[in-house]
């Protein structure tokens, strides 16, 4: 929706002027604070895309997206509130997802993307004891 508004500024901003009951036009200031958090935001909406999937497997991609979510790094400070909650979401929501197994079997094929060795570590030995 900030993506669209600010693409729409410049025709809504005339409207908007010609009615006296029409909600007041964000500042400069905010519409730039706008902009960068549209920059922020753009990682996620590419991976909420990425991982609903329906055609392909991604299973497989949610250690290495959730690593990629962990380096998100705005350039300016207007959004940095909004930075410093990411990575505590990020890190609440999906703290432990390297313990899951289903999830950890399948991001074995490459193992780089764990953080934990431990849990690289008891992926590889439960999927070898479900083999044999």
């Amino acid at each position: 929706m900030i993506e669209r508004f600010l693409e729409m500024c410049d025709i809504i901003t005339p409207v908007l002027l010609r009615d006296t009951k029409a909600p007041l036009l964000p500042y400069a200031i905010e519409m730039e604070s706008g902009k960068q958090l549209v920059e922020l935001l753009r990682p996620l909406e590419y991976i909420t895309r990425e991982l609903s999937g329906v055609k392909y497997v991604t299973i497989s991609k949610i250690i290495p997206t959730i690593k990629q979510l962990e380096s998100i790094n705005p350039l300016q400070e207007d959004v940095s509130a909004t930075k410093e909650t990411l990575p505590l979401e990020c890190k609440k929501r999906f703290g432990k997802i390297e313990q899951c197994l289903p999830i950890a079997f399948a991001t074995l094929l490459d193992p780089r993307y764990f953080n934990d060795a431990t849990a690289c570590g008891n992926a590889i030995s439960q999927l070898k004891r479900r083999i044999m």
